[in-house]
């Protein structure tokens, strides 16, 4: 079995997770992927500010109320994501601009939840995406496709995370909904948040344009894996005291 399935089999068997832990995990993992998230989009808040906006509410002086707002976004788009994940919502076209709209909303409200009407590019990449008027079949095509893979859920959603942003349907937002798209996909699958770190957005937008302009998976589907690791890791961390060591013994016992 791959490192990823190990991990997410030990997790499981540590379940259930005492409530206040599980919570402080939880709250910290997501001010960690809405602070990166924005971030990798040129967000200027830290990541000490951007918690504080998260638990306080309050604005950090000298720093634009649009980063502030994307913020808010964030926190609502990640809200309604724990949500529907428990309904066990099909991803869909309908569902995807619903994202939209919650992320964009305090941003843009004109443009939140639109499909773009403009052409528009990928800074630095060497292909097309998707004309507007071909952006809703583009997208049902990627579906269809997803839902027919027979790969692992892992190498499915990052191909399909990759093929999205390829499309780039909406005018703005559209690194920030995939990451999240490709989350929801992957917490249904019983998968923790993969947080791609602000630090490492050449290596990721790198294995994107692999992915897109060579029909190169393998980059994205590595990149993606390995964060989800870190996110394993972390919860292991506070959960155990020595965890690579029950780990170990874990393996060994065949609880596999």
């Amino acid at each position: 079995m791959k490192k990823i399935e190990l991990y997410k089999s030990f997790l499981n068997s540590k379940r259930p997770i005492q409530k206040s832990i599980l919570s402080r995990i939880e709250n910290t993992l997501r001010n960690d992927f809405i602070y990166n998230t924005n971030a990798i989009e040129g967000n200027s808040l830290t990541r000490q500010e951007t918690e504080v906006i998260l638990e306080y509410g309050v604005t950090v002086k000298g720093k634009p109320l649009k980063d502030h707002l994307e913020v808010k976004g964030q926190e609502y788009a990640i809200n309604f994501l724990n949500n529907i994940i428990k309904e066990n919502e099909v991803l869909s076209p309908r569902l995807i601009k619903e994202f939209h709209s919650l992320i964009l909303g305090p941003v843009d409200p004109e443009i939140a939840g639109q499909f773009k009407k403009f052409k528009n590019k990928i800074v630095g990449s060497t292909f097309e995406t998707s004309d507007p008027i071909f952006v809703e079949e583009d997208l049902e095509k990627i579906l269809k496709d997803y839902f027919s893979s027979t790969e692992n859920a892992i190498e499915k959603i990052a191909k399909f995370h990759a093929n999205f942003e390829k499309i780039h349907p909406f005018s703005d937002g559209n690194g920030r909904t995939g990451r999240l798209i490709m989350n929801f996909e992957l917490m249904k699958a019983g998968y923790p948040i993969c947080i791609i770190k602000n630090e490492d957005r050449l290596e990721y937008s790198n294995s994107l344009n692999e992915a897109q302009a060579n029909n190169n998976y393998n980059e994205i589907i590595k990149f993606v894996e390995e964060n989800l690791e870190k996110t394993f890791e972390f919860y292991f961390e506070h959960i155990s005291n020595n965890w690579q060591e029950e780990f170990e013994v874990f393996c060994k016992g065949g609880n596999i």
